[in-house]
């Protein structure tokens, strides 16, 4: 099935929960904010969040600088 990853389409198995997506991108849970559907998810939620054809995901990094 697809999803859509900061506009992107991505391929993701039916049935993939949103934490182990986000582990399989490499995405370090403490540098990120996303977004599911126009909704920020805490960390907390991932776990229990199942991709469904057509969602919408944003991540978005924290970047450091100075």
């Amino acid at each position: 099935m697809v999803v859509s990853v900061n506009g992107r389409p991505v391929d993701v198995e039916s049935g993939c929960l949103l934490h182990d997506f986000l582990t399989g991108q490499k995405v370090d849970p403490d540098r990120v904010v996303v977004e599911h559907n126009q909704r920020i998810v805490p960390q907390s939620e991932w776990a229990g969040i199942i991709l469904q054809a057509g969602d919408v995901l944003e991540i978005v990094a924290f970047v450091g600088g100075g």
